[in-house]
């Protein structure tokens, strides 16, 4: 993969050109974004098991992984950052496997059909700043009911 390159992505590849992407990607600590046919098994502080679905996978240059569904905006499964990667493809599936050393703990992501997969160099210096959270504004409603509108009166 080119490190002048913001973007490669490959359409419908079979799961070995699918393979080297990926791990190109890992290995120069790159943004991936996954889609295709996939299910997880995770093992560490719990168990759990996914079974196969048509998931959004993103891989984190930090070696942050978020397995979502194609609703809701909290994932199904992750790993924290700091984990390191292996790939290997077996049998046309293409087997991800994301380890942490503390606390000991794995997922293993697993695609037979992958729709779509894009390795990104993303650059973000931009500051962040909160003005109000939520619980900010429950407590100044609560406290300035007429915020919302006259007379009104909150429940809880």
């Amino acid at each position: 993969m080119s490190k002048e390159k913001a973007v490669v992505s490959l359409e419908n590849p079979d799961v070995k050109e699918a393979a080297e992407l990926i791990s190109d990607g890992l290995s120069e600590h790159k943004t991936l974004v996954i889609i295709g046919n996939c299910w997880v098994e995770y093992h560490g502080r719990a168990s759990s098991k996914l079974e196969a679905g048509e998931r959004i996978v993103m891989v984190k240059e930090d070696g942050s992984v978020l397995v979502h569904r194609p609703t809701g905006y909290e994932p199904v499964n992750w790993q924290p950052p700091g984990c390191i990667f292996q790939t290997h493809v077996s049998d046309n599936v293409l087997q991800i496997r994301a380890v942490r050393r503390k606390p000991p703990e794995s997922i293993r992501l697993f695609f037979d059909r992958i729709y779509l997969v894009s390795v990104l160099n993303l650059i973000d210096s931009g500051e962040f700043a909160l003005y109000a959270s939520e619980e900010d504004m429950q407590k100044a409603i609560l406290f300035e009911p007429s915020l919302v509108e006259p007379d009104f009166k909150p429940i809880s």
